[in-house]
């Protein structure tokens, strides 16, 4: 949502949180994923 080229991430560090975002999110479908598949 707040991801914009043009503004450069001066006064917050927005870039370490949508990093941290995007492994959290991507962390959560893996271990979805493994459940739904592990489950019969």
């Amino acid at each position: 949502m707040m991801t914009r080229s043009g503004r450069t991430t001066m006064h917050r560090p927005g870039r370490d949180y949508t990093a941290v975002a995007l492994i959290g999110v991507g962390l959560t479908v893996l271990v979805l994923a493994l459940l739904l598949v592990g489950m019969p």
